[in-house]
């Protein structure tokens, strides 16, 4: 049972923290109470973005349409829709399938967690006259807007459809003008762009026949990761994923985690984070004809600062040369006596040696 907080509230939570009543919004010292033995975490952006490149990645396998606005929401294809409800399953994400982008959103929003909504071709109507307003809130609107919506009667967004821009502004300022583009946008229908992934390190290995023991994989994993520390070339990732393959190149089991970002990287830290990704793969009856390693997230090594110009040279080199066509040309201060009354008492000239001590 883990769950995630940030100013004192929940803000996430697995599904074995929400069966035990744990819910989002409400306040850690109330989740404590109510299970002592739920693991309460910080939130971490870098490990947000880092777990979200990897949920991009994997829906990219699905089709090449796709665009993710922002963290936590993604449009894409339908391509492969068994694949892409394999990912919900497993993510616990929401789903929406429509005929417009905004009506797959809407649809998503009220969805089962790990399943996706349908919205049929001519039932939008009947769709928006059963969509609460009361879920304005996942879609980041003030509860201040939700209840007036609610005091005015306005219960669904067919109701909300009835109003102008005008009314929706004059009551609710900028998020009026926000609500009414949403509800407009429902029947515009746009076209997904083709996604450009972020660069990532993949190393491929195939067999002959399909293995499974480990004395066969060990080693082709030994030759893909040397071959991705090479093409690395400096640089760091904040996930590993190792995958088992069919005959077609298809995933059949995966496994990943993400890579602590202080680690001291080198090809033998590499060899052991993908064995042991390798060993939660392993079955007596999983067979594979193929493995991929992949790296992503990749970072550049920090950078280091040039230096732009030549360093001042110090009198011990300077007295040398200086010695050699000057040899009693120099003189220096020495001290004797800090705190002697008379001031030619404190301190004497003496010459440089050649070897640049006083003489």
């Amino acid at each position: 049972m883990i769950a995630i907080e940030r100013h004192g509230s929940i803000i996430a939570s697995t599904p074995e923290a929400r069966a035990v009543g744990i819910e989002c919004g409400m306040t850690v010292t109330r989740a404590r109470a109510l299970q002592p033995s739920v693991l309460i975490l910080q939130r971490d952006a870098a490990m947000e973005q880092t777990t979200w490149e990897t949920i991009l990645a994997r829906v990219h396998e699905t089709t090449p349409l796709m665009i993710a606005p922002r963290l936590g929401l993604i449009y894409c294809g339908m391509d492969r829709p068994v694949q892409v409800r394999g990912i919900l399953h497993d993510t616990y994400g929401q789903g929406g399938r429509a005929m417009t982008q905004t009506l797959a959103l809407l649809a998503a929003v009220i969805a089962e967690p790990g399943k996706t909504m349908t919205v049929p071709r001519d039932g939008a109507a009947q769709f928006l006259a059963t969509w609460n307003t009361s879920n304005l809130r996942v879609l980041e609107y003030s509860d201040e807007l939700v209840e007036r919506l609610r005091l005015f009667g306005l219960s669904t967004m067919a109701h909300v459809q009835h109003l102008t821009r005008r009314h929706l502004h004059a009551q609710f300022g900028t998020e009026g003008h926000t609500l009414h583009d949403l509800l407009h946008s429902v029947p515009d229908r746009t076209e997904l762009p083709v996604y450009s992934p972020p660069p990532s390190v993949v190393a491929l290995g195939r067999f002959d026949d399909p293995e499974r023991e480990p004395a066969a994989l060990l080693p082709v994993m030994a030759m893909m990761v040397e071959e991705a520390w090479t093409e690395l070339a400096g640089r760091h990732a904040t996930t590993i994923e190792v995958q088992m393959l069919d005959r077609a190149d298809n995933v059949i089991v995966r496994s990943s985690r993400i890579l602590a970002g202080k680690v001291q990287w080198s090809s033998t830290f590499l060899m052991t984070a993908a064995r042991t990704l390798l060993q939660d793969l392993l079955d007596t009856d999983r067979w594979c004809s193929g493995l991929r390693l992949k790296l992503m997230g990749l970072l550049q090594p920090p950078a280091m600062q040039a230096t732009m110009f030549r360093p001042r040279p110090c009198i011990d080199d300077v007295i040398p040369l200086v010695l050699r066509r000057y040899p009693h040309g120099l003189r220096r201060i020495v001290r004797v006596d800090a705190d002697a009354y008379l001031p030619e008492r404190a301190a004497l000239l003496s010459y440089y040696d050649h070897d640049g001590g006083a003489a």
